[in-house]
């Protein structure tokens, strides 16, 4: 079973990313105290190169997400730390 628990808190981090990065792309962010807000703060940092505050950020997404479970917190920041490297490459060439 948990297995199960830490296959489906990969796939929910993963959609997380893809529509945190599509909120940012589009200009919209998420209401402020929410782990979707935490995660596009992530994204951001990141693509400014502001790495130590990006972990922090994403830490916190994924704490929030998993209600402070241990092993799918790992996995969600996992998902997330992974999002932000894919988001700051995007930047990386003058497209900030």
């Amino acid at each position: 079973m948990k297995i199960l628990s830490l296959t489906l808190t990969g796939l929910l981090a993963t959609y997380s990313s893809l529509g945190a990065a599509a909120n940012l792309v589009l200009g919209e962010r998420s209401q402020g105290g929410s782990y979707m807000y935490s995660l596009e703060s992530a994204l951001i940092e990141s693509a400014n190169g502001q790495q130590g505050y990006a972990d922090l950020d994403s830490i916190d997404a994924a704490l929030e997400m998993t209600g402070f479970c241990g092993a799918e917190a790992l996995v969600a920041w996992d998902v997330f730390a992974d999002a932000c490297s894919t988001f700051e490459a995007g930047f990386v060439g003058g497209h900030k």
